[in-house]
């Protein structure tokens, strides 16, 4: 039997108190995340922030700014969709 740690719990539990908690996790696993439990969609647009690993709690009615707030090596991009649609873009800060 796979058991988890009452800590593993508490973290995949958090997105119903409005928060998600990353424990060097890498970006593309976290925008899958985040595109989850919100209504903004992101997308990693750099691919060299696919190996880029990030702590931190990110508070889902603004997922966009606490995500800025936890690594300044990370930039963000507004584009539209085909559909129209905002989507935030990941690139590396330069």
């Amino acid at each position: 039997m796979n058991r988890k740690s009452p800590q593993m719990v508490r973290r995949r539990l958090m997105w119903q108190s409005g928060h998600l908690q990353f424990q060097q996790d890498e970006i593309p696993e976290i925008v899958n995340e985040l595109n989850r439990y919100t209504k903004i969609k992101m997308q990693v647009a750099d691919l060299d922030l696919a190996h880029f690993k990030i702590s931190g709690r990110v508070n889902l009615s603004d997922p966009i700014n606490t995500f800025r707030e936890l690594d300044p090596r990370v930039s963000w991009q507004v584009e539209k969709n085909s559909d129209g649609d905002a989507v935030w873009m990941l690139r590396k800060a330069r």
